[in-house]
C-alpha cells in the first residue's frame, strides 16, 4: 500500500512508520534538551535567590549590630552620669568648689580642703 507525505512522494506505510517514529526521536531529544537547559536555569535562579536571601539576612544582623551598640554605648553614658551624682552626692561637682553647697575654699591647697 502507498501512502502520500508531504514532499510527494509514494511511500509504503512501513517507511511512514519509520520516518514519523525518526522524527519523533529527533524531537524527543530536543526536548531533553530543552528540558536540561530549563533546569539549569531554574537552578541558577534558585542560587541567586539563596544568595540574596543571605546578603539580606547579613544586612539585617548588621544593622541590629549597630543597633545593639547605639543601645549599649547610651546605657553605658547614663551609667557614668548617674554614677558620677552618686559621687557627687546630687550636685553636681564644679572644679575648685565645695561639691556640696558650691562655695570656693579660701584656703584650699588641696584635695583634703574641699572635703
Amino acid at each position: 500500500m502507498a501512502v502520500r507525505v508531504a514532499g510527494g512522494e509514494a511511500q509504503t506505510a512501513c517507511e511512514a512508520r519509520e520516518k514519523i517514529c525518526e522524527e519523533i526521536e529527533a524531537a524527543a531529544q530536543a526536548l531533553v534538551v530543552l528540558i536540561e537547559d530549563g533546569r539549569r536555569k531554574a537552578e541558577e535562579e534558585r542560587v541567586g535567590w539563596e544568595e540574596q536571601r543571605r546578603q539580606e539576612a547579613r544586612r539585617r544582623e548588621e544593622e541590629r549590630r549597630v543597633k545593639a551598640r547605639e543601645t549599649s554605648r547610651e546605657e553605658l553614658l547614663a551609667a557614668i552620669d548617674a554614677l558620677a551624682l552618686i559621687r557627687s552626692r546630687g550636685h553636681h561637682p564644679k572644679g575648685g568648689y565645695d561639691g556640696q553647697n558650691g562655695i570656693r575654699q579660701a584656703r584650699a591647697t588641696g584635695t583634703a580642703a574641699v572635703y
